[in-house]
């Protein structure tokens, strides 16, 4: 008999991964061209790829808007810290506020989410 999780696996493992690769990646682009646009804005579309992919694994929609609104968060400092057109240290100051705010209301989804994810796996386990 195969050993086969009715439960999805979590994704949770690659984040550290991915994100030392990235830091990785910025130091090499910091030394060879003096900056480190792209990498911000691959970080920004992890951000982005990791709500969509949690979306399609749960179905909850709060974790793919925060998934976009960290990833658009991302890009934004760049661009603002960079001093783009229409972007300034004023907007990114509201996106982050709107990043707090929408957590703040969203957080109990996602205790309940949590907590429902952790009873499932834990009468599993029970299970067999």
């Amino acid at each position: 008999m195969e050993n086969y999780s009715k439960l999805k696996q979590p994704i949770g493992w690659i984040i550290p991964i991915v994100i030392f690769f990235f830091l990785f990646f910025a130091m090499i682009e910091i030394q060879q061209i003096g900056t480190m646009g792209y990498v911000v804005w691959g970080f920004g579309a992890f951000f982005i790829v990791l709500g969509i992919a949690d979306y399609y694994r749960t179905g909850l929609t709060t974790l793919f808007v925060l998934g976009l609104l960290l990833g658009t968060g991302t890009w934004h400092s760049l661009m603002a810290f960079n001093r783009i057109r229409f972007f300034s240290s004023g907007t990114y100051l509201i996106h982050l506020i709107a990043v707090i705010v929408f957590t703040i209301f969203r957080l109990p989804i996602l205790k309940d989410y949590n907590r429902l994810k952790a009873n499932a796996r834990r009468s599993v386990q029970i299970g067999g």
